[in-house]
C-alpha cells in the first residue's frame, strides 16, 4: 500500500466550502464553520499545484520499491512533523479553541 498525503493544494474544494455557514446556519457551530473558512484564505498563498500532487503519485506507482508514505508540499511535512512530536491533548486543545468549540 502507498499513502500519498498532499498539503493543501488549489482545488475547487476550497470554493465548495464557502457554502458551508449558510447551510449550517442556526447551529451551534455556525462559528466553526465560519472560522473554518479562514486557514484556507490565509493558506492560499501556500498552496500547492494538483499537478505536483499527480507528479508525485505517477512517480509512486511506477518506482520498483515505493515507499510507504508521500508528503507533498512543505505544509504536508510539517503538519507530519507536529503530528509526530505534539502530544494529543495539546493538539486537541489547539484544535478546538481554532474552532471556538
Amino acid at each position: 500500500m502507498i499513502l500519498v498525503e498532499p498539503g493543501g493544494v488549489r482545488t475547487g474544494i476550497w470554493e465548495d466550502n464557502q457554502e458551508a455557514p449558510s447551510r449550517h446556519q442556526g447551529s451551534r457551530y455556525t462559528k466553526a464553520y465560519e472560522r473554518e473558512l479562514l486557514l484556507p484564505r490565509l493558506a492560499e498563498p501556500f498552496m500547492g499545484n494538483p499537478r505536483q500532487v499527480a507528479k508525485v503519485i505517477v512517480q509512486a506507482v511506477s518506482t520498483r520499491m515505493p515507499r510507504a508514505r508521500y508528503l507533498v508540499g512543505n505544509d504536508a511535512r510539517i503538519l507530519a512533523l507536529i503530528e509526530q512530536t505534539t502530544p494529543t491533548l495539546l493538539k486537541d486543545t489547539v484544535t478546538r479553541f481554532g474552532f471556538g468549540l
